[in-house]
């Protein structure tokens, strides 16, 4: 079974889809990519299909080659509906993709706002201090990316883990600091006491 995996959702036909399914499809098949009927619904947007698919019990924890979820996919498409369906039907949000990135480290892109989507996942249940494969988390991708709203959202849920690759870089940043030559001014000098105890 193959559901058109087009951005037009123009092509979404769920008729279709139901009867591929009584008649015995493989709700679950993967093609070359790795993708599911219900992974290209989600990425095609098919909002009419994909209630027929996980009713039909589409696993909706299905990596594709790359590791990606349908949440995944959901979330970096800014798609809320989707992703409370996906969740409603137990996907799980804390699956990461090959790169080590989850559904929440996809909501701090600098050119969209995310942020009702970061609080959704929040609210079922993600690790917020979850890093990618880069040692970053959402709240440190947030504030390099100036996702402002989804910044904030997981500050109020508590998020405070910035990753390794945050804390190697303020060593980096304080060992340069300590290793500065005596050239300095007195201020600067009080400072680098204070830092390089």
């Amino acid at each position: 079974m193959t559901v058109n995996g087009s951005k037009n959702s123009d092509n979404d036909f769920p008729e279709i889809a139901q009867t591929l399914i009584t008649y015995g499809a493989k709700i679950n098949l993967r093609n070359k990519t790795g993708l599911t009927p219900l992974n290209l619904a989600v990425l095609g947007g098919k909002t009419h299909t994909l209630p027929i698919l996980l009713k039909a019990k589409a696993d909706p924890d299905i990596q594709n080659n790359y590791g990606w979820t349908p949440l995944i996919t959901a979330s970096s498409k800014g798609d809320l509906n989707i992703v409370n369906a996906l969740l409603k039907a137990k996907a799980d949000p804390n699956i990461q993709a090959n790169d080590g990135w989850t559904a929440l480290h996809m909501t701090v892109n600098k050119n969209n706002d995310y942020s009702s989507i970061a609080d959704t996942l929040i609210k079922n249940g993600i690790k917020m201090d979850a890093e990618n494969n880069n040692e970053m988390t959402a709240l440190y991708l947030s504030i390099v990316n100036n996702s402002k709203k989804t910044n904030k959202v997981l500050k109020l849920a508590g998020a405070k883990y910035m990753g390794m690759f945050y804390v190697k870089m303020r060593r980096k940043v304080a060992d340069k600091v300590c290793n500065i030559d005596n050239e300095l001014s007195d201020e600067l000098k009080a400072l680098r006491k204070k830092i390089c105890r």
